[in-house]
């Protein structure tokens, strides 16, 4: 009884965290069906856009998400089909706008709070800092898996703090083999409605293997360094 007494009581304690993590994760997913829909209505349209239209486009896509109301590999997909691997410096931008409002909203909304409450407990100290240790390895790592949340990561970075110039660019880092692999994916698309329904990936065999071994990557990596973290902070505490 305790036990399970402790856990509803940082269940309590942390249910605001926990809630906009799930909403995050979440939004991305619920949104991307209303834009789905507005895209193939407007295909036509787009494809005559002017680079300035674009260049607006993106500025408002930057917004939707790093308020985690749009998903960026989606976004990487449609850039592939409707501009090309030129197009590439705009969605990295786009990106980078994106992942540094993501960041702030997550301190804005919990992240220094929570992360406040984090520090109060030596062992969880101990582990940030450790962490804080590989932080350019960790955010690389991290922003390498297709399937991770944008928004989700947004928020778990700025509780631990990572400074914003290694947040930044380490997003990038991370980032920029899986967009390009995403956008080379929508160069190849025959038809808008076959690349939302995934139905062009069979043009490159290897995609799903990319994915896999992407994701293998990141699991194994982050895994490792959380290990690594987690046996100093009890090592210091056996001291």
């Amino acid at each position: 009884m305790p036990f399970f007494k402790s856990i509803f009581q940082a269940f309590q304690k942390y249910a605001r965290s926990i809630g906009m993590v799930i909403l995050s994760a979440m939004l991305p997913i619920l949104s991307s069906t209303g834009i789905t829909v507005l895209l193939l209505y407007f295909e036509n349209e787009l494809l005559l856009w002017s680079f300035w239209q674009w260049l607006l486009l993106y500025l408002g896509v930057s917004l939707l998400m790093g308020f985690a109301l749009m998903p960026t590999t989606l976004m990487a997909f449609l850039t592939g089909y409707f501009l090309g691997l030129e197009a590439t410096p705009l969605m990295v931008v786009s990106y980078l706008i994106a992942a540094y409002i993501g960041y702030n909203l997550g301190l804005f909304l919990e992240g220094k709070n929570l992360h406040k409450n984090l520090l109060e407990k030596p062992k969880v100290h101990r582990f940030l800092s450790s962490l804080k240790e590989k932080s350019w390895r960790l955010i690389i790592l991290v922003r390498l898996s297709p399937v991770l949340p944008f928004a989700v990561t947004n928020l778990v970075f700025s509780t631990i703090r990572f400074p914003m110039k290694t947040f930044l660019i380490g997003s990038l880092l991370g980032m920029l083999p899986r967009t390009l692999f995403a956008i080379y994916i929508g160069t190849k698309a025959k038809t808008l409605r076959s690349l939302l329904e995934n139905k062009d990936t069979v043009d490159f065999p290897y995609s799903e293997i990319i994915v896999i071994l992407l994701t293998i990557i990141t699991v194994f990596g982050v895994g490792r360094m959380v290990r690594n973290s987690l046996k100093v902070a009890n090592e210091s505490e056996n001291l």
